[in-house]
C-alpha cells in the first residue's frame, strides 16, 4: 500500500526557507505526523494540518538565512549614523539644510507663479474650441494677409452673425463692447462701476464663468437686464439679496431702471479680460439699432465657439470669400481667427480687451527658478564635499572592518537623502510663511491650495531625489573607493578630477549668480526707464472727471469750465472724448499728399476742445492750436502728431499744414502739428494721432489742471463747485499721473519679485562659497602652517587662499555675460521703448559679486592665516 504524500507545494516552501541542518529532522517529523493524520481524519484534514504546521515553522530559528532582514537593519543603521553626523556638526548641517531649503522654497514659489501665468483662460471647458476674430483694413489684395501687428481685436458688430450664418463650423458667437462706466443709485447710495460691458446672451454657453444665481440661458436676453459679479453685488447691495433687485442707473439723458437677473463669481484673475458686470446686448440694440448693421462701426470684440474638428487655417481660407460678399464697401478689410490660447501671450494685435503677458517674462522666471535650484544643489554638493573630507578616516575604518563598496555608497546616499528630506520640510515651512508676501508682490492668486495637487507632489518628490542623488554622489562614489591603508596612514588626498569638479561647480554657481544679478539690474533699469521716459505731455497735477456723457454737464460745459477757472488753484480746464491712458477711437483717414494724390491711413482719434493742448502742455511744432476765433475749427480743422505726418510721407511738420484731410464724412484741413505724446503705455509704439473738435455732446471727460499747494482744500472747493452746478452726479475724479502710473504696476511687481529671488539666490551662493572655502582651508591647513613658520605674512596667505576664487569668478564672468546679454536683449524686444544694455550694468554686477565673495571668504581665510601654526603641524 502506497504511503500518503503531503502537499508538494507545502514541501517546496519548507525546503525553500528552512535551514539545511534542520530540514531533514523537521520534514521527517511532519511527514510521520501527516501519515497518522490521514489514518485518523482523512486526507483533506491532513493536508490542512500539514500547511498549518509548515507555516508555523517560518520563525527566525528555522529560517535558512536572515539576509532579507539585513536591509531593514542596514537602513536603520545608516539613518542613525546620518542623524548623528548632522547633530555632531550642527553649524555645518544648519547651513546645508537652510541653503537647500531656501532654494527648494524659491523653486516651488517660482513654479507656482509661472504656472499661474501659463494657466490663463484654461479654466474654460471649451478652451480648445474658442477663437476670436481680429480685423485689419490694410490688406493689399483680397488674397493676402496683413502683418500680425496690423490687426486689431476691436471692430464691427456684423462679423459674428455673418460667420454664424455662413460657417457650419461656427456653433455660436459672443460679442461684448468696450468698457462703459455705469453710475448706480440704490436706495440713495451712488456706486460707480467702471468695467461694465454690453454682452450677448451666449456668454455662459461659450465661457465657463460660474453663475451662482439666475438662469444662464435667459439672464441676458431681455432689455435692461444685468448680470453682476459677486464683488460688484457686495458693493451695490451690501448684505441684501441682489437677484431680482431693480436698481437705477443715472444715464446721460435720463435715469433708467435695470433688473439684476444674475450673479456670478468674480472672473478669475487668470483671464485675458475681466469685467464688473454684463448688460444684455438687447439693451444697446434698443439705444442704437443702427450700429448693428454697420460694417464700419467699431466697438465690439467677437469670440466664436467652433466645432471640435475645425482648424484656424480652414476658417481663415473660408473668410476671404465671405468678406467679398458681405463687406464690399470696406476695401482692404480682412479678418483672421486667433485661438483663445494665443490671446494672452502670443497675440500681436492692437486694442486688446485686457492685459497681455510676455512669454519672455515667463521664460525669465522659469530660468530663475531652475537657476536657484541648481545653485542650491551646487551649494549642497560643495558643503557635502567639505564635510566628506572629514569623514575619510571613518570610511577607511569601515572598509577595514569589512564594509563593502555598495554599503558605503548607500550610507552616504542615505545621509544625503536625509538632509534633502529635512531641507524639503524647511522649504514647505518657508512656502507657507512666504505665500502672503508672494501674493502681495506678484499680485497672483497663489494660495496653499495651489500646491495641493499631484503635479506639485511630483515636483517636490523629484526635487528631493535630484538634490539627494546630486549631493551624495561625490562622497558615495569617490570616497568609498579610497584605499583604507592610505587613509588611515594620513596619506589621504583628493584627486585632480575631484578638484576640477568642485571648481567647475563653483564657476557654474558664480556664472548663474552673475546672470541673475545682471538680469535684475536690466529689469530694474528698464522699468525705471518706462516710468521716467518723456511722455510728451505733463501728467502732473491733472485730475480727470468722467461725467459719462451726462447731458446736463454737456449743456453746462462752458459754465462749469468758467466757474472752475475762477478758483485760484485751477490753471486750466479742458473737455474731451478721451484722455491719455483711456479708451480712444480709431479709424481710417484720407489725406492729400504731394502730387495731389490722396492716401488713407489708420489713425487714432482724439476729440478735444481748444483747451486740451495747453491743459496737457503738449508742444505745438508747426501751425496753430484750435481757437474759438476761427469758427471753421469746430467743423473742419485737424491737428496731427509727428507720427501721423510721417505716415503720410511728409518730411517736415510744416509741410502738412493746409493739406486737405477727411474722415467719417468730415472734411477739412490740417492747421497744426504737435509733438508725439504717449496716449497709451510705453510698451507700445506711438501711432498716428489726429485731434479734432467734435459736435456738442461728444465729450465725456473733464481735465482740470490744479496748482501745487493745499490739495485737500482745493479738492473740497472743486467738489463744492461741482455739487452746486451738477447736483445729480457726484464729483468722481482720478489723478492722471496715478492712473497713468498704474499701467506699470505689473512691471514694478515683476521687478520686485525678480529682485527678491535673485537676492535669495546670491545668499545661497554665499553659503556654497563658504563651504568651498572651508574645504580649501581644511585641505591646505598644514601648508598654511608651514608657510607661516617660514615667515609668510597674513596678507600673503589670505591672497593665496583667495586667488582661486578670483580666477573662478573671472572665468564665470566670461561665460555668463554673453548669455545674459543675449537673453535680456530678447526680453527687451517686448518693449517699444527700451534701454540699451551697456557695459556699466555688467561692471556693477561683477563688482557686486566680487565684493560679496570677498566678504564671504574673508572670515575663513583670515581665521586660517592668523591661526597658530603649531596646531596644524602638531602631529608631524
Amino acid at each position: 500500500m502506497n504511503k500518503p504524500r503531503p502537499p508538494k507545494l507545502a514541501d517546496r516552501l519548507l525546503t525553500w526557507f528552512c535551514k539545511p541542518g534542520l530540514l531533514e529532522e523537521i520534514q521527517g517529523d511532519l511527514h510521520a505526523d501527516y501519515e497518522r493524520s490521514c489514518e485518523r481524519s482523512g486526507k483533506w484534514k491532513a493536508n490542512r494540518r500539514y500547511w498549518i504546521q509548515v507555516l508555523n515553522f517560518t520563525r527566525p530559528f528555522a529560517l535558512k538565512s536572515a539576509n532579507f532582514l539585513d536591509p531593514m537593519v542596514m537602513w536603520r543603521n545608516y539613518l542613525k549614523i546620518a542623524f548623528r553626523s548632522i547633530l555632531a556638526n550642527k553649524g555645518h548641517s544648519l547651513m546645508n539644510i537652510t541653503g537647500l531649503g531656501v532654494g527648494m522654497a524659491c523653486f516651488l514659489m517660482v513654479t507656482a507663479f509661472v504656472s499661474n501665468k501659463l494657466s490663463y483662460d484654461k479654466y474654460h471647458e471649451n478652451y480648445d474650441r474658442i477663437y476670436r476674430v481680429i480685423h485689419t483694413d490694410i490688406r493689399e489684395d483680397k488674397t493676402s494677409e496683413a502683418p500680425a501687428e496690423d490687426y486689431s481685436v476691436w471692430d464691427n458688430p456684423m462679423i459674428g452673425p455673418a460667420l454664424k450664418s455662413n460657417f457650419p463650423e461656427v456653433q455660436s458667437f459672443f460679442r461684448f463692447t468696450s468698457y462703459w462706466t455705469f453710475l448706480f443709485d440704490y436706495e440713495g447710495e451712488k456706486t460707480r462701476l467702471d468695467h461694465v460691458v454690453y454682452a450677448d446672451s451666449s456668454a455662459f454657453e461659450i465661457f465657463s464663468w460660474k453663475l451662482t444665481k439666475g438662469n444662464p440661458k435667459t439672464c441676458l436676453t431681455t432689455p435692461r437686464s444685468i448680470v453682476i459679479t459677486q464683488t460688484s453685488a457686495n458693493r451695490l447691495f451690501g448684505n441684501d439679496e441682489p437677484l431680482g433687485k431693480t436698481v437705477k442707473v443715472i444715464g446721460a439723458t435720463e435715469d433708467l431702471l435695470y433688473s439684476v437677473t444674475g450673479v456670478m463669481e468674480d472672473v478669475p484673475s487668470n483671464s485675458h479680460f475681466t469685467f464688473d458686470a454684463l448688460v444684455s446686448m438687447t439693451t444697446l440694440h434698443g439705444f442704437a439699432p443702427q450700429v448693428f448693421s454697420n460694417w464700419h462701426y467699431k466697438d465690439f470684440y467677437t469670440y466664436l465657439l467652433t466645432s471640435e474638428t475645425v482648424s484656424k487655417q480652414d476658417l481663415n481660407t473660408k473668410a476671404l470669400g465671405l468678406l467679398e460678399q458681405r463687406a464690399p464697401n470696406r476695401p482692404g478689410y480682412g479678418i483672421r481667427f486667433e485661438p483663445i490660447s494665443d490671446a494672452y501671450f502670443h497675440s500681436r494685435a492692437s486694442r486688446q480687451p485686457g492685459s497681455t503677458g510676455s512669454l519672455w517674462t515667463v521664460y525669465l522666471f522659469s530660468f530663475l527658478g531652475a537657476f536657484i535650484l541648481i545653485i542650491a544643489a551646487i551649494n549642497f554638493v560643495n558643503l557635502s564635499t567639505a564635510r566628506s573630507v572629514e569623514r575619510a578616516k571613518e570610511t577607511g575604518i569601515r572598509k577595514t572592518m569589512g564594509a563593502r563598496h555598495q554599503q558605503l555608497v548607500f550610507q552616504f546616499l542615505s545621509g544625503s537623502f536625509l538632509v534633502s528630506i529635512l531641507s524639503g520640510m524647511v522649504a514647505i515651512g518657508l512656502v507657507v510663511i512666504s505665500l502672503p508676501l508672494l501674493r502681495d508682490i506678484s499680485s497672483s492668486p497663489i494660495h496653499l491650495d495651489s500646491f495641493m495637487s499631484w503635479k506639485y507632489a511630483g515636483i517636490f518628490l523629484s526635487m528631493l531625489i535630484f538634490t539627494g542623488v546630486l549631493a551624495g554622489s561625490y562622497p558615495a562614489w569617490v570616497l568609498s573607493r579610497f584605499q583604507p591603508i592610505k587613509v588611515l596612514k594620513g596619506k589621504f588626498s583628493t584627486s585632480g578630477s575631484g578638484l576640477l569638479l568642485r571648481r567647475g561647480l563653483m564657476i557654474l554657481q558664480f556664472g548663474l549668480s552673475l546672470i541673475l544679478l545682471s538680469s535684475t539690474l536690466v529689469v530694474s533699469n528698464q522699468f525705471s526707464h518706462l516710468q521716467n521716459h518723456d511722455t510728451g505731455f505733463d501728467q502732473e497735477q491733472i485730475l480727470v472727471v468722467d461725467y459719462n456723457w451726462d447731458r446736463i454737464v454737456q449743456t453746462k460745459l462752458p459754465t462749469i469750465k468758467s466757474e472752475l477757472l475762477k478758483y485760484s488753484s485751477v490753471e486750466a480746464v479742458s473737455a474731451s472724448y478721451t484722455v491719455p491712458n483711456s479708451f480712444y477711437l480709431n479709424g481710417n483717414m484720407t489725406m492729400e499728399i504731394p502730387g495731389d494724390e490722396r492716401i488713407s491711413k489708420p489713425m487714432v482719434m482724439y476729440q478735444v476742445d481748444e483747451d486740451f493742448l495747453p491743459t496737457y502742455k503738449i508742444q505745438l511744432l508747426a501751425g496753430r492750436n484750435f481757437s474759438s476765433a476761427f469758427s471753421e475749427d469746430s467743423s473742419s480743422a485737424y491737428i496731427l502728431n509727428e507720427e501721423a505726418v510721417k505716415a503720410f510721407g511728409f518730411v517736415k511738420p510744416a509741410d502738412a499744414i493746409g493739406r486737405s484731410i477727411s474722415q467719417w464724412n468730415r472734411s477739412g484741413k490740417v492747421i497744426g502739428v504737435v509733438k508725439n505724446f504717449n496716449y497709451a503705455s510705453l510698451h507700445s509704439k506711438i501711432e498716428p494721432v489726429a485731434l479734432w473738435i467734435p459736435p456738442n455732446g461728444y465729450m465725456n471727460k473733464l481735465s482740470v489742471r490744479i496748482k501745487p499747494g493745499n490739495l485737500s482744500a482745493t479738492l473740497d472747493e472743486l467738489t463744492a463747485i461741482w455739487d452746486r452746478l451738477v447736483p445729480r452726479r457726484p464729483f468722481l475724479f482720478e489723478f492722471m499721473d496715478q492712473t497713468f502710473d498704474l499701467q506699470y504696476e505689473s512691471d514694478r511687481r515683476t521687478a520686485r519679485l525678480f529682485g527678491v529671488f535673485t537676492g535669495l539666490a546670491i545668499f545661497i551662493t554665499c553659503l556654497g562659497l563658504f563651504g568651498l572655502t572651508t574645504y580649501t582651508v581644511s585641505q591646505r591647513n598644514k601648508e598654511i602652517g608651514i608657510r607661516k613658520v617660514l615667515g609668510a605674512s597674513v596678507t600673503g596667505i589670505v591672497a593665496m587662499l583667495s586667488q582661486d576664487v578670483y580666477k573662478m569668478l573671472a572665468i564665470s564672468m566670461l561665460l555668463a555675460i554673453p548669455l545674459s546679454w543675449y537673453g535680456m536683449n530678447k526680453w527687451l524686444e517686448n518693449f517699444a521703448y527700451r534701454i540699451t544694455i551697456g557695459p556699466g550694468i555688467y561692471l556693477l554686477a561683477v563688482l557686486t559679486t566680487l565684493l560679496i565673495a570677498m566678504i564671504t571668504i574673508s572670515w575663513q581665510t583670515i581665521r586660517a592665516a592668523t591661526s597658530n601654526p603649531v596646531n596644524a603641524l602638531r602631529d608631524e
